[in-house]
Order: C-alpha cells, then structure tokens, then sequence
C-alpha cells in the first residue's frame, strides 16, 4: 500500500486561486517532524509560519529582519535535508472557477 501525505495552503485574490503545498511518504514526514520539533522548541516557537516569519507577526514580532531571514532559512534546510519531498501547485484564473465546476459536474 503506498503511503503518502500532503501538506498544502491556499491563498486567493479576487483574480486568482493558488494552492501549493508538498507530498512525502508518512516515514519522510515523521523523520522531518522530528527535526522540525526540535527547531520549533530550540527557537522558542510554537509553529512556523512562512508569512508572519516574513511580515514580523505574530510570534516573530519581536525578532529583527535578519533573525527572521536566518529562521526561514533553518526551515528550509530542515525541508531540504529530506529526501523524497515533492512539491505541487496549481493556480487558477477566478473567471474559469464556473467552467471547471460545470466540467467536473458530470465526473
């Protein structure tokens, strides 16, 4: 039986739909959620979030540019050092949203 596990989020404009994300197997996830555990706790966060990591929000509010820049960097790493990860995205125009529901009607 294969095994496998996606992680994905979403974000929208009134033009466009993007959903992005990552698929492993369950073992690749459960090696890099122990390493990412032991991020988390070495740099006193709860969880990671791209955007407010980015933005300074959150739990990152009171950490300067470059602290943040170093931390989405260790995130990345901790990703990287995995093997097996593989990323899928997919965008879509608003306007088409009608038509591809009206194709998927009769699927």
């Amino acid at each position: 039986m294969l095994d496998i596990r996606a992680y994905c989020d979403e974000s929208e404009t009134a033009e466009h739909f993007v959903l992005a994300g990552a698929m492993a197997s369950s073992a690749t996830w459960e090696r890099l959620s122990s390493d990412w555990t032991s991020l988390l706790a070495q740099e006193g966060l709860h969880e990671f979030h791209a955007h407010d990591c980015v933005q300074g929000d959150g739990e990152y509010a009171e950490r300067d540019n470059d602290d943040r820049q170093r931390l989405l960097r260790q995130f990345l790493v901790v990703i990287q050092s995995h093997m097996g990860i593989n990323g899928v995205g997919v965008a879509l125009e608003m306007k088409a949203w009608p038509h591809l529901v009206s194709a998927l009607a009769g699927c």
